[in-house]
């Protein structure tokens, strides 16, 4: 989830310290009104929102692309197919994270298998709506990543 919060691995794994932290600090606060699964991933989800908040308010860095997209080592598979898996997954990364934030949380809890009840119970959404705007920003997506 940090991956879709931040581009830069350093702050990525920042921001993951952060997540780990703010879960270990609120579990003393779970009332077992959801899924133990569901508490955590609304408190990475605030969590991120608030480092993306944080994160508007200080001057941008920019680092070369090369640098942030390093590529993974020792794959036993086919080159070209590791490669193009490689950049097709680069571009999604991308992809998303020129999504509003909104959508890029859909996509993100999306990924990660949940159901649109789930998803509703960590943003705060109804199902219904969940299901409606991971339309528009799988739609969105798809127009980005042409």
């Amino acid at each position: 989830m940090a991956a879709t919060y931040e581009a830069i691995p350093e702050r990525q794994k920042e921001l993951y310290q952060e997540i780990l932290f703010a879960i270990w600090c609120s579990l003393k606060n779970f009332r077992n009104d959801s899924s133990s699964a569901t508490y955590i991933y609304r408190v990475a989800h605030n969590t991120g929102l608030n480092h993306v908040r944080k994160q508007t308010k200080e001057p941008s860095t920019v680092i070369a692309t090369e640098e942030m997209d390093e590529p993974l080592l020792n794959h036993k598979s086919d080159p070209y197919d590791f490669n193009h898996r490689q950049q097709q997954s680069l571009l999604l990364e991308q992809s998303i994270r020129k999504l509003s934030v909104d959508y890029r949380q859909l996509i993100a809890l999306s990924l990660e298998g949940l159901s649109y009840p789930e998803i509703a119970g960590i943003t705060g959404l109804t199902a219904n709506n969940v299901g409606v705007s991971l339309v528009r920003a799988r739609k969105k997506l798809t127009e980005l990543m042409r």
